[in-house]
């Protein structure tokens, strides 16, 4: 720095002075800074910053001070605008060098960013260096953010809410995809959670003088993701909306908010940790309300009345054994027995089969929890048939050990897509067999495959109790010590037991009056056939059954000819 002649201001005839540096010449320079002492401060420490920014480059002209910044100076002392020249180096007698526009730009902001308030030179010359010095500070800003974990200023970042669970849906799917490219069931389970916020979000409103103002909650920068406005996001979902499904017909699921909660503090964390993405969970965000909607008094007496549809009755049962196709009833058998869904059956594999023992002995793949089962007679026989129909199929991959495969292509009847979805032959079986026994028996309640297995269960709490209910879920150990499983097996013949008195009170349901695996024959009249029989065994002609069922008499006597009947007189 050159020289500076006082450390403190002075008073001249009630003005306060100060001497700073050399002109041209080598003459001291007073400036002379006002009469109020805080104004003079003020305006010394601007002379002061202006002076620093070019005193070394002044000395090479002599002196320390260049003319134009002198008279910038000059101006500031007699309190107007602080203006910051560009500084002008002579190159040799007649020619000169001037600051580069960038080199000045980063100049006035590194100044102003001290605190200093100096304005540019009237140029356009150097407008495009301001913008991008400009967009530099900012970047300044965000990455003193970023060290801090705070946007104070809430400097637009350019990233949106929107962009940023896109990412967090490539970071799940990179979390969750198994080594032969398949996305696992819980990955594409999460994934479909986040899907569904985001779409709630999309019309996601509020109201504003009595009308309905969407909240465009995904298009939001994430410097604007306040606690206010997460909380938007949390309500989207968490007060229950009417479901797309349902043609909003029907408020979400409260444990399906719950689920999706947790999917979303999980995003939230996420974003927080991340590197690439500007956001930092504010001091208040904690206090956030996740507290899902409860049910209303309508909602809990129809939850009611949905539970009680969650077992098959015996009558029920009985139905779907008598139409059920052989293997059919083999998917029958093993949702009664083993509480199977479609991924139990679709996962099972061959060795897990022991047939000497009359067991299961294998995991399920959903949980990677053991599921073990004692099988009964007619579940043995129902896997012998698959197996040796299995055997059959001309075209099956013999690599693979998966006991259940389709006829037509040998590929697993259950099976799912690298996306995660699921191509589930079980289910469309099931929706046969619910087609044929609804056309004779249009009140049938159509359950979902799933039923079977909470059926099961049912059974088994009455049987035995919830633990035992529990371990044939294959929902592991009931308990909440997380490592007992490290120190103690499941008592599985406790569960034996309650399968083997479950079997026997299900046995008489599963009896058929042709063999059990015989393929049933076409039947083109439905119900009219089992009156065809009945009308035969009460001494009714073939021309009387055949006038009073309304079918043809060669219909009645080859009905009566498959029932063994034909020649039978009652």
């Amino acid at each position: 720095m050159g020289s500076v002649y006082d450390t403190d201001l002075k008073q001249d005839q009630g003005v306060w002075i100060r001497w700073l540096g050399e002109n041209e010449s080598g003459t001291k320079q007073c400036f002379r800074l006002g009469k109020e002492k805080a104004e003079a401060k003020r305006r010394l420490r601007l002379i002061t910053a202006l002076y620093e920014a070019q005193v070394d480059a002044a000395k090479l002209n002599g002196g320390t001070w260049f003319p134009d910044q002198l008279k910038a100076a000059k101006q500031i002392a007699k309190g107007k605008q602080a203006i910051l020249p560009r500084l002008t180096l002579p190159a040799n007698e007649t020619d000169s060098i001037r600051q580069s526009g960038e080199s000045y730009a980063r100049l006035l902001a590194a100044l102003n960013r001290r605190g200093d308030a100096f304005e540019p030179e009237c140029s356009e010359d150097f407008a495009d260096a301001l913008e991008d010095v400009a967009a530099d500070q900012k970047r300044h800003r965000l990455t003193n953010a970023w060290l801090l974990g705070t946007n104070p200023d809430r400097d637009p970042t350019g990233q949106t809410v929107n962009q940023a669970l896109n990412a967090f849906t490539d970071y799940l799917t990179t979390q969750y995809t198994l080594p032969d490219g398949n996305l696992s069931p819980w990955g594409k389970t999460q994934i479909d959670q986040l899907k569904s916020w985001r779409h709630y979000m999309e019309v996601a409103t509020e109201s504003r003088n009595g009308e309905k103002i969407p909240l465009l909650l995904l298009q939001t920068d994430l410097a604007d993701v306040t606690p206010a406005k997460a909380q938007q996001m949390v309500d989207a979902t968490r007060n229950r909306p009417l479901t797309f499904e349902s043609k909003k017909s029907r408020r979400m699921a409260v444990k399906t908010a719950l689920s999706i909660n947790k999917k979303i503090k999980h995003f939230f964390d996420w974003l927080d940790l991340s590197d690439e993405w500007h956001w930092w969970e504010p001091p208040r965000f904690r206090k956030l309300k996740f507290k899902v909607a409860e049910l209303t008094p309508q909602e809990s007496h129809e939850e009611k009345l949905k539970k009680e549809r969650w077992r098959l009755s015996d009558d029920e049962i009985q139905t779907l054994v008598k139409y059920a196709t052989p293997v059919e009833r083999v998917l029958l058998v093993l949702g009664l027995n083993c509480a199977f869904g479609s991924g139990e059956i679709g996962n099972l594999r061959i060795p897990y089969v022991k047939f000497a023992t009359s067991e299961i002995d294998g995991i399920r793949f959903k949980t990677g929890s053991d599921t073990r089962h004692h099988l009964w007679p007619e579940t043995v026989e129902a896997l012998q048939w698959e197996l040796n129909r299995r055997k059959a199929i001309p075209k099956q991959e013999t690599s693979k050990d998966i006991f259940f495969l389709s006829e037509k292509s040998g590929q697993p009847l259950w099976k799912k897509s690298k996306a995660g979805n699921y191509n589930n032959g079980i289910a469309k079986r099931w929706t046969d067999l619910l087609d044929r026994v609804q056309k004779d028996h249009p009140k049938f309640h159509r359950y979902s495959f799933g039923k079977l297995r909470k059926t099961a269960a049912i059974r088994i709490i009455e049987l035995a109790d919830a633990e035992a209910a529990s371990m044939i879920l294959a929902h592991g150990i009931p308990s909440e010590d997380k490592i007992l499983s490290a120190y103690v097996t499941i008592p599985w013949q406790k569960l034996y037991e309650a399968q083997k008195a479950y079997g026997e009170t299900v046995r008489p349901l599963l009896a058929t009056q042709r063999p059990a695996f015989e393929q049933p024959p076409k039947n083109y009249i439905g119900d009219k056939a089992a009156q065809i029989i009945e009308q035969h065994n009460a001494g009714s002609s073939a021309y009387q059954i055949a006038d009073e069922v309304g079918v043809s008499v060669m219909t009645v006597y080859r009905h009566l000819t498959r029932a063994g009947l034909r020649d039978t007189q009652p």
